[in-house]
């Protein structure tokens, strides 16, 4: 039998945390940010009769900072980076490893990335306001056209 796989990689890294803050032997030897380790879980997963037709691997490409000008919608987007340099290099550094992330996982065998993006939709109280974007209408149209 051939199974296809589909795997939404943020809703898969909120479970893995979940899982590794309960469970820290599980943290040290699982990293949801390297391939191997996701396509390794993603194996565990089919039964000896099964085989892997394609993973279908939906997340968004880093949320691009550089460059934002000022608008209403983003009010107060500058003073928040000049306030918290240390959350943006700790962005910049997290958007370095999902680039590479992104492009490791484009070259397994059996991979299908789909690739949605990331708003800023502006700043609130918790720091900068992102959402996903396309990503769930990608999976959506692979499953309904039987992918």
């Amino acid at each position: 039998m051939r199974i296809a796989v589909f795997v939404d990689w943020e809703n898969l890294g909120r479970d893995v945390i979940h899982v590794q803050d309960s469970c820290q032997e599980f943290k040290s030897a699982f990293d949801y940010n390297k391939c191997s380790h996701v396509m390794t879980l993603i194996h565990a997963f089919l039964n000896p009769d099964e085989k892997l037709y394609r993973v279908f691997f939906y997340t968004a490409t880093p949320l691009s900072i550089d460059g934002k000008k000022e608008s209403k919608r983003l009010a107060g987007f500058s003073g928040y980076l000049k306030n918290h340099q240390e959350a943006f290099f700790k962005m910049k550094q997290r958007s370095d490893q999902i680039k590479k992330f992104i492009t490791e996982i484009s070259f397994e065998k059996f991979v299908a990335l789909r690739l949605g993006s990331l708003q800023l939709r502006g700043v609130n109280h918790n720091g900068l306001d992102v959402i996903q974007k396309q990503v769930d209408i990608l999976l959506g149209l692979d499953i309904a056209c039987g992918l």
